[in-house]
């Protein structure tokens, strides 16, 4: 077995699919999505500099995690948390 093809059987294995079917098994949650930085936040809402460190500091904080200068967004997460501060401002 090659690195390669261990370490798709790993992937594979960490996603829940069934060895050499290529399918997800039933009720496997779907791989996380993540930025990096203040330049994926800026993209991921594609918003300034200065917002997304407001973002950051503040509507998004739970889904951000950082260690010294590196910073990791979960962004389906952010997405949620954005989505439910619009709607309790309703708008």
């Amino acid at each position: 077995m090659t690195a390669g093809q261990l370490a798709e059987y790993l992937n594979s294995r960490a996603q829940g699919a069934q060895p050499g079917t290529g399918t997800q098994a039933a009720g496997a949650a779907q791989p996380r999505r993540f930025v990096y930085g203040l330049r994926g936040i800026m993209q991921l809402f594609n918003v300034s500099n200065v917002t997304a460190q407001r973002y950051k500091r503040g509507i998004i904080k739970d889904a951000v995690s950082q260690q010294g200068k590196i910073i990791v967004v979960d962004a389906d997460k952010a997405l949620q948390l954005f989505k439910e501060w619009k709607d309790s401002k309703g708008e």
